[in-house]
């Protein structure tokens, strides 16, 4: 149980969706039987992780949040997974001095290989014709379309990484398909 489901439970009222309510435009409501307080925080600057990793809202509002939360990561909500989200985000100074460091490697290496992730011709066709049939290309099709790309490129660049002897530097993939966004309550364990 994550403390999401604790505070869901705290909050909902028995044979109630969702079970709170607030008045119309409050900011800041009574809750748990007048014992707390909620409020409401303005999205742009205290954002989920969804709006800020995949949808980028904070680039397109041009605002610096204060906070972004990890939201789920749909792994059993694995904190290492949220701190390597934080971290290719940039949004990770907890690392130790030694974390990018070589120190413990088992082979020696030679420096980095870093693969530029591309659309491949095929993939932007795709994608052109969902946007001229005036549809989504975020959807489960092109997503396949584009993994089996991005393991190709990935499969490449891992046999030439090893054979130069090099760190393999990962590119930011497209994900076409990011489509599970509602309340779990923990249905996916």
């Amino acid at each position: 149980t994550s403390d999401q489901q604790v505070f869901n439970h705290m909050m909902r009222k028995p044979n109630q969706w969702p079970g709170i309510s607030a008045p119309h435009r409050a900011w800041i409501m009574d809750a748990w039987g007048n014992t707390l307080k909620l409020g409401g925080l303005a999205l742009p600057l205290f954002i989920n992780g969804h709006g800020y990793f995949v949808q980028q809202a904070h680039k397109r509002l041009k605002v610096d949040p204060l906070c972004v939360h990890a939201t789920y990561s749909l792994d059993n909500h694995d904190a290492v997974a949220k701190m390597q989200r934080f971290r290719e985000a940039g949004l990770w100074e907890a690392d130790s001095d030694g974390y990018f460091s070589m120190s413990g490697a088992t082979e020696e290496r030679n420096g980095y290989l870093a693969l530029n992730g591309s659309i491949s011709p095929d993939l932007q066709k795709l994608v052109d014709a969902y946007k001229a049939k005036r549809e989504p290309p975020s959807n489960i099709h092109v997503h396949a379309h584009a993994l089996r790309g991005y393991i190709l490129e990935l499969r490449d660049a891992l046999a030439l990484a090893h054979a130069l002897g090099r760190t393999l530097i990962l590119p930011q993939w497209t994900c076409f398909c990011d489509r599970l966004w509602s309340g779990s309550d923990d249905i996916f364990h």
